[in-house]
């Protein structure tokens, strides 16, 4: 018995990890033919316009992927509540996306090109990201790793291939289509799974059917925040300097993205196991994230020289040197990812919000001061520094937060991210 248990544990990273290497690599993939057929400045354009429902889906996804691993997880079912939370959330990025939409045809004072009309018809694809997370969530919870994994891969594969089908024919009006088309054709093939998959079993809940808005809303400002750490960093570097420069960026954060690998695969399978146990240690699993996003860290600064040019072009070398200065924060974002992801998951949303705003405070303030003369290494530079302070402060969040709650003969010896 002990043996299949180990066998399955293997089994189960294999197959999270297998789908992250998948899921980041066909990223990169998609990441680098589009920058290579669109340029610097095409790029740029393409970035924010895809970024908008992606910001959209974020604000109205009212945290449901969390609590369908909870309530799964704990329950063994979907409840009528998870339903309930669905609805609310596509009625939420509908609405978001209508005023989108109308706020680009504002801002085009009477001359609307097709790339303004594709960039506002964009926005109305944020519903459609919001059901294949919750629909991730499920087989999370049910720890259905391979069909999780397969599933990543689609939800990235389809529209990244539309994308370059569409980008070959009709440049960048082809590129925003496609992957328009694509996202739409996940989210249908995702509605009928979900529909198969998601019954309800009231018994399961023990008649908690009404929808827990205090946690749904407390966690989703600090998820919308916690994206906001991520992604502002483009809308800023969009109004203050130039689509090129976004461009060098976008191309740089793909490949520095790529050391998220760890945290990314640790946290997916982890996930369960927190929201049952809220005392299991994250003490061993948050030090192997570190030493391997280190290592990946040195490997991408080492090669990069030769990598920029050889994927993106010579019209991305400078991206080498954001590589450079995006690097250590990326290492730190993949132990901050992963610390945050059980910090959520348990319930314990404050620390991670304060943190965010921490993070997004730092980042705003070095990038408004340096972005406009220092661009895209400027972004990245801001975007390390902001990371770096999120996860002090989370850090001594949780130390604070373990010294309160831990008699002081328990208190020494403690490895300070041991604690929970």
């Amino acid at each position: 018995m002990p043996s299949m248990t180990v066998v399955r544990r293997y089994s189960t990273y294999f197959w999270t990890f297998g789908s992250r290497v998948g899921v980041i690599g066909l990223t990169a993939i998609f990441g680098i033919l589009s920058a290579r057929l669109l340029g610097p400045t095409d790029k740029g354009i393409y970035t924010v316009a895809t970024l908008i429902p992606a910001i959209i889906s974020t604000i109205a996804m009212l945290a449901g992927p969390q609590v369908v691993v909870m309530d799964v997880s704990k329950n063994g079912a979907v409840g009528p509540r998870i339903h309930k939370l669905l609805r609310w959330s596509l009625m939420t990025a509908s609405i978001g996306a209508s005023i989108c939409f109308l706020v680009q045809l504002a801002s085009t004072s009477g001359e609307l090109s097709p790339i303004n009309l594709l960039a506002g018809i964009a926005s109305f694809i944020g519903p459609a990201l919001i059901i294949p997370e919750f629909f991730a969530a499920l087989l999370q919870a049910r720890r259905a790793f391979r069909a999780l994994a397969l599933f990543r891969i689609f939800q990235i594969f389809l529209p990244g291939f539309l994308m370059i089908v569409g980008l070959t024919f009709f440049q960048l009006g082809g590129a925003l289509l496609g992957y328009v088309t694509g996202t739409t054709i996940v989210a249908a093939y995702t509605c009928a799974l979900w529909a198969k998959s998601s019954k309800i079993r009231k018994s399961a809940l023990g008649g908690r059917d009404a929808v827990p808005w205090n946690f749904v809303l407390t966690t989703n400002i600090t998820l919308i925040v916690l994206f906001m750490s991520y992604r502002l960093d483009v809308i800023i570097l969009n109004a203050i300097s130039t689509s090129k420069e976004v461009g060098l960026y976008s191309a740089a954060v793909a490949l520095a993205e790529l050391v998220l690998v760890a945290s990314m695969t640790a946290a997916v399978v982890r996930a369960p196991a927190y929201a049952v146990d809220h005392s299991r240690s994250i003490g061993t699993d948050t030090w192997i994230v570190l030493g391997l996003s280190a290592l990946a860290s040195v490997t991408i600064a080492a090669i990069s020289p030769t990598l920029v040019p050889l994927l993106f072009g010579t019209d991305y070398k400078e991206s080498v040197f954001a590589v450079w200065g995006l690097l250590p924060g990326i290492c730190v974002l993949s132990v901050y990812r992963y610390i945050s992801n059980a910090e959520i998951i348990r319930g314990h949303k404050f620390g991670v919000l304060y943190s965010c705003l921490i993070a997004i405070g730092v980042d705003i303030a070095v990038l408004i001061f340096i972005g406009a003369d220092m661009g895209a290494l400027g972004a990245s530079l801001a975007a390390s520094l902001g990371y770096a302070s999120g996860l002090v402060y989370l850090l001594g969040h949780r130390s604070i937060r373990a010294r309160a709650s831990t008699p002081r003969s328990a208190r020494k010896g403690k490895l300070l991210m041991s604690r929970d």
